[in-house]
């Protein structure tokens, strides 16, 4: 589960027996926060400290294993458990989820716009080529993050309409999001198929991701500047 969480570069590395150059800050923010998941769900749960890492890299991961009852747990671990699918793991692995390259590229940028107000100076630098990069790879790590919590938001919002707490309705839509498949019990055959739809939806947004469909579906198309 974990090497399927993992980006390429750092299975690339860790067969080529390149420890080191394996461990980047990508792969070091996961690592932090399946640790800290790790000791949380072992603290909340009571369950052993193998039996929380297996589930923290489960949920993480987008696998999907679960064999401690999670629908029974109360809310905070839930909650919990909601957190982990939504962070995902790295970028270009099998996991979900927002992933770690955005949440850098989204510290990042705060610190950089700390660092720009405690200064008194302009953070980005029109004349500074590497600056403006930056601000792309911000920007739209930013709105990746931005549309992908709407979303969650909006879809749970609908779904828990079927009868559900708003925490539940979190967790199935955050599953589908993250392809991770976990259900709170609320995922029948038999529920309307309105709510079927939207969980198909759900998930082909969380495996294609939102922003190659907004670009699939623009209508402002690049061909006009090509070579005819």
């Amino acid at each position: 589960m974990f090497l399927g969480s993992a980006n390429f570069s750092f299975n690339y590395r860790l067969f080529s027996l390149k420890v080191k150059k394996a461990l980047s800050k990508e792969v070091l923010l996961y690592l932090i926060i399946v640790t800290i998941g790790t000791f949380l769900i072992f603290f909340l749960t009571g369950k052993t400290a193998l039996d929380s890492l297996f589930h923290v890299v489960s949920m993480s991961s987008s696998t999907g294993y679960d064999y401690i009852n999670i629908p029974m747990s109360n809310d905070t671990i839930r909650s919990s458990f909601i957190l982990l699918m939504i962070l995902g793991g790295c970028g270009f692995s099998m996991a979900g989820g927002i992933k770690m390259f955005r949440i850098i590229s989204f510290l990042k940028s705060i610190k950089q716009s700390i660092v720009g107000i405690l200064t008194a100076e302009k953070v980005i630098q029109e004349d500074s080529k590497g600056a403006g990069t930056n601000n792309v790879e911000y920007l739209s790590a930013l709105v990746a993050i931005l549309l992908f919590v709407t979303t969650l938001f909006i879809f749970s919002i609908i779904f828990s309409t079927i009868g559900i707490s708003f925490t539940d309705a979190l967790f199935e839509i955050g599953s589908a999001l993250t392809t991770n498949g976990i259900s709170m019990g609320a995922t029948t055959v038999s529920m309307p198929i309105a709510y079927k739809w939207l969980l198909i939806t759900a998930m082909t947004i969380g495996r294609i991701e939102i922003i190659p469909i907004l670009i699939t579906l623009s209508p402002y198309k690049r061909s006009s500047h090509l070579p005819q």
